[in-house]
């Protein structure tokens, strides 16, 4: 069984009602979002890298679709991108440098304002009780986002099978409780 504590389900009625106010880019994200008193931004990171996708037969089996494997990404702890300390795979995880990981459930999701961008979403976070930057997480945020989709990428029958690698950037927020 389940159990859901008060805080917990607060926090994501919170995120939920705040999904309709996100607007711009992530400086107004952070702006419009009130993070409950017991969120606490940790760290924001910046994020280079693929989303894979597999094509894969559609159920008529005469056309195909693009659908969503895993992301891989490197995180940067500056907007230059040159100073890596972290690591972003299936799952979704994140592991650090230091050894730290955090794993995401997608909680809420919200269209980026370009439709050629990823979706923006906010993830429910569970640590792997290791010391270092990702020790604690309770919530990530992904924002900012640019690429990462398939666009006008063909899946064909001949196709099936196939993986398509598309480059994005995103910026990521994550919080301990």
């Amino acid at each position: 069984m389940v159990s859901i504590t008060r805080p917990r389900l607060a926090l994501a009625a919170l995120a939920l009602l705040s999904v309709g106010a996100w607007a711009g880019n992530s400086d107004a994200v952070a702006g419009s979002w009130k993070m409950a008193s017991w969120e606490k931004l940790q760290t924001q990171l910046y994020a280079r890298g693929v989303q894979i996708y597999r094509c894969a037969a559609n159920d008529d089996n005469q056309t195909g679709k693009w659908v969503f494997q895993a992301p891989e990404a490197d995180l940067f702890s500056d907007k230059a991108m040159t100073d890596l300390v972290a690591k972003h795979f299936d799952g979704p995880q994140w592991q650090a440098l230091d050894g730290s990981q955090v794993s995401g459930k997608v909680r809420a999701t919200k269209a980026a304002p370009d439709a050629n961008d990823i979706p923006w979403l906010i993830l429910s976070g569970s640590s792997h009780q290791l010391p270092g930057i990702f020790a604690h997480i309770s919530t990530i945020q992904r924002v900012d986002t640019h690429g990462g989709t398939t666009g006008k990428a063909i899946c064909a029958k001949a196709q099936y099978g196939a993986t398509l690698k598309v480059p994005y950037t995103a910026t990521y927020r994550f919080f301990t409780s």
